[in-house]
């Protein structure tokens, strides 16, 4: 394993989570990014096992996918996802890339997050489906979408797709390593309070998603669109925390009854609205 120079410019990279953990497992440091994604101070997670945050639904379970870590110095996805103070839940690839005198440096690539309503007591049996609302890869939503199509040539039933920007309002001098968490906490709540478990989200890169609701016609899309942008435009977090004034979503909507149109030109109609609502002042909805 490398020794590796724990430089600012190192551990405080963007959208990416650092932590250094001792030879028992306690943390000693994180970075920014890590610690405003949970909602911990570096002085409350210091000392505290990583697998304390784990989401599993028994802490045996979480304190296993540490030694694994420490064994493999590399963790999938939905081994151990860490639970932030309010219960959302982040999913993380974890790998060991190195030792900062004697700590062993872990890098969590962020990947996708959960709402998660609460943690499991250990008494209570793990959901027989997850329940939650989830955000997936580019690949996967793409998947998903064109069997929504075909479904939709065949069966007549509505399909929506909505194209996400999230737009930065106050302070555009915002530092990203600063901004990346509050929207990515932000986001994630929007979808859990205002759009269905069967919606499925997906983040193209930065501040761009997309999502995909089946069965649903323009005017219901134009809805939950709307409740969407209204929830992310309530959120104070950020301006609490002295980062912005507001966030807000500039949405783009398209809607098809036939299924005759292809995975991409259903999503260049949606981000063309996008970019439309952008042009118009953005945090809007077109369609």
């Amino acid at each position: 394993m490398p020794a590796i120079d724990a430089t600012p410019s190192f551990f405080d990279r963007p959208d990416v989570g650092m932590v250094r953990l001792d030879g028992g497992g306690r943390i000693v440091a994180v970075n920014r990014f890590l610690a405003e994604l949970l909602q911990y101070s570096g002085a409350e997670l210091r000392g505290r096992l990583l697998s304390d945050l784990g989401s599993a639904p028994w802490a045996s379970e979480s304190a296993l996918a540490m030694v694994r870590l420490g064994v493999y110095e590399h963790l999938r996805r939905r081994e151990l996802m860490l639970m932030s103070r309010d219960g959302l839940c982040f999913s993380f690839e974890f790998h060991e890339v190195g030792k900062v005198s004697g700590d062993r440096l872990i890098e969590c690539l962020f990947q996708q997050l959960e709402p998660l309503p609460r943690r499991l007591p250990e008494s209570e049996p793990p959901p027989t489906g997850s329940g939650v609302q989830r955000i997936v890869s580019p690949p996967r939503f793409l998947q998903i979408v064109q069997r929504a199509l075909d479904r939709t040539r065949e069966h007549r039933r509505p399909l929506s797709l909505m194209r996400i920007h999230i737009d930065r309002v106050g302070d555009p001098g915002l530092p990203e390593p600063a901004w990346t968490p509050l929207v990515l906490r932000g986001f994630a709540k929007a979808c859990a309070q205002r759009l269905r478990q069967s919606d499925i989200v997906c983040r193209f890169d930065g501040t761009r998603f997309a999502v995909l609701l089946i069965d649903v016609a323009t005017s219901g899309a134009l809805c939950a669109a709307e409740r969407l942008r209204t929830a992310v435009a309530r959120d104070a977090s950020p301006a609490a925390m002295g980062y912005a004034r507001r966030i807000g979503l500039s949405i783009g909507v398209v809607s098809t009854r036939t299924g005759r149109i292809s995975c991409a030109a259903l999503l260049s109609r949606a981000q063309a609205k996008c970019d439309e609502a952008r042009e118009q002042g953005g945090n809007r909805v077109v369609a």
